[in-house]
């Protein structure tokens, strides 16, 4: 076991492990995670950037090798001064790789935001929906209208086709909020169903309307 392992048991203190230290005749071994954040720390790094850092198998300055600046950008606490300290210790400037989402002209600040996400190919995008794409951290509504434009494809709006169907933009909001996109979803729940899930009697008439009037198109 390491320190941080003994520590974490209840009633196990610093004073506790020097007795074992000295019982052993060895310090015991610090956790091997804190060792790469300490390997950061004492080069300059705050903390929180130097434990991302470790989580994100970023160890040593050798592991810095082929890592592009999305890559670093990408990883929480990692920013701008950050990412100049860790190209002084790499002897290096980090590339920046040429995305998809700069091919097509994008900003880079979409690009930014896109490449944070995780959101690497086109499908990617056609794969979200629009309220999912506008939960993205750093999206915009105009942000969101250039990657349609990038894609040639509008996302498809669960709650506009609630909207369509008849629904009030707020009751459309709270199905989609409980996972309900489609006609299809709202037939399978019972009157009992929405009501456990805190609609209230207006909401569910509403959707019994919709339901009544998909079954007659």
């Amino acid at each position: 076991m390491h320190r941080g392992e003994l520590l974490a048991i209840p009633g196990i203190g610093v004073l506790t492990l020097q007795l074992l230290d000295r019982l052993l005749g060895a310090p015991i071994p610090e956790d091997p995670a804190e060792r790469h954040v300490a390997y950061w720390t004492e080069r300059g790094l705050p903390p929180g950037a130097s434990r991302s850092l470790q989580e994100a198998g970023i160890r040593t300055v050798e592991d810095l090798q082929e890592r592009s600046r999305e890559v670093l950008e990408s990883i929480p606490s990692v920013g701008v001064v950050v990412i100049a300290r860790l190209e002084e210790l790499a002897g290096r400037l980090f590339p920046r790789r040429i995305s998809v989402w700069a091919a097509k002209g994008l900003p880079r600040r979409i690009d930014n935001v896109l490449t944070k996400a995780g959101v690497h190919r086109e499908s990617d995008v056609l794969a979200m929906t629009r309220e999912q794409a506008l939960a993205l951290e750093g999206m915009s509504g105009s942000a969101l209208g250039l990657i349609e434009s990038a894609v040639g494809q509008t996302l498809r709006s669960p709650i506009n086709d609630w909207v369509a169907r008849g629904i009030t933009m707020k009751l459309g909001r709270r199905l989609v909020g409980a996972e309900i996109e489609s006609l299809r979803d709202l037939r399978e729940l019972s009157i009992g169903d929405l009501r456990g899930l805190g609609f209230d009697w207006t909401e569910i008439a509403h959707c019994e309307t919709v339901k009544e009037k998909g079954r007659l198109t």
